[in-house]
């Protein structure tokens, strides 16, 4: 057969009018004539790598673009190193995945994953415009008040605020006749405990200091009580948390309190990765038993009492107080890490636990 020869070509293509199979083409051609745009957020959390994956490329299906593969094993790598970057940097932290449509004769879209890091300053700015101290702090914690009533003579008992926030306590336990001194190192909150201070027209010594700085040193036997309120959840180092607890106990006067609350779990129970890293990021860390018992361990330090915190501050709380704190009974209920069923509850519960310096020390 000659090479021009045609009398043997192939039969032309079969029209196509299935009506499933044309509107099939239509939505293939139509990616082609869309923009497209958008933006996802996540919590700077390491073990949800996989799973942050797995969303993308969720997305990425919904949008008709999956990733193969090796374009979908490159995503992963890049959102765990993403990950481990902005938790390293702050536990507020965020993931962005953006998206959009790359012009040309057949649009693809391109992806970038960034992480934002939201530092603690700016975080407590957040806080401070979401819940302003001057409606949701003008009350002091119900156990702080009931330790203060045991200390005897105000003026003879001074108390230290570690972590004193915008000054819900540090003020009220002025107004007693407490010389208070109140540490706070988020810049924010100082400024803001130093306004609400000056509001309330106590006298409260201020120190922006960071109370494990080894150059900061508090006087021994010198106070009859240490608060440390909504402060050892944001601990996620139990060494970190003993060397605190090594700082304040000589500052004590023997027979002084330290009153701490602490999300601890049930007997046994020891928090995973997630639980752990999770409680980092919503300022809710749990501690398992035997690390809080370590932290402790060998220091002046005997327990005085251990009680559920949610249940003594709904016992103890004025209507009006409680009504102003709407935010403590979501908080401490442990909500905020775990939404569970009405017939469970978290394996943790936030704790008053009451210290008193021994006099052999």
């Amino acid at each position: 057969m000659a090479p021009n020869d045609t009398s043997f070509s192939a039969a032309p293509p079969t029209p196509e009018t299935d009506p499933e199979r044309l509107e099939r083409a239509i939505l293939s051609r139509l990616l082609s004539w869309q923009t497209m745009r958008g933006e996802v957020t996540f919590p700077c959390i390491p073990a949800l790598a996989d799973r942050y994956t797995q969303q993308v490329q969720g997305l990425a299906r919904t949008l008709g673009q999956p990733f193969d593969a090796a374009a979908l094993e490159r995503l992963r790598t890049l959102v765990a190193q993403r990950l481990e970057e902005g938790y390293a940097a702050s536990p507020y932290s965020q993931l962005l995945v953006r998206y959009q449509t790359v012009p040309g004769p057949e649009p693809q879209l391109s992806w970038k994953v960034e992480t934002v890091v939201v530092s603690s300053e700016q975080q407590a700015r957040h806080f401070l415009r979401y819940r302003p101290p001057e409606v949701h702090d003008r009350y002091p914690d119900a156990k702080v008040e009931a330790i203060a009533a045991t200390l005897g003579d105000p003026e003879n008992a001074p108390i230290l605020d570690v972590g004193a926030g915008p000054g819900r306590n540090a003020i009220a336990l002025a107004r007693r006749g407490h010389p208070v001194v109140a540490i706070e190192p988020n810049g924010a909150m100082a400024q803001q405990l130093r306004t609400m201070v000056e509001r309330s027209g106590q006298t409260v010594q201020i120190l922006e200091r960071n109370i494990l700085d080894g150059e900061f040193d508090l006087a021994r036997d010198r106070y009859g009580a240490i608060l440390l309120t909504g402060v050892v959840p944001y601990f996620d180092q139990v060494d970190q948390l003993r060397l605190l607890f090594q700082k304040l106990a000589p500052a004590l006067r023997p027979g002084g309190l330290l009153l701490f609350d602490a999300f601890v779990g049930v007997e046994g129970w020891v928090p995973t990765r997630l639980v752990r890293e999770w409680g980092r990021v919503t300022d809710a860390y749990p501690l398992a038993m035997s690390e809080l018992a370590a932290a402790i361990a060998g220091l002046p330090l005997v327990l005085v009492s251990d009680e559920d915190a949610l249940a003594y501050e709904r016992e103890h709380l004025s209507p009006e107080a409680r009504q102003a704190r709407p935010w403590f009974d979501r908080w401490a209920s442990a909500s905020r890490l775990f939404q569970l069923p009405g017939d469970r509850v978290p394996p943790v519960s936030l704790r008053w636990r009451v210290y008193e310096r021994s006099s052999q020390s």
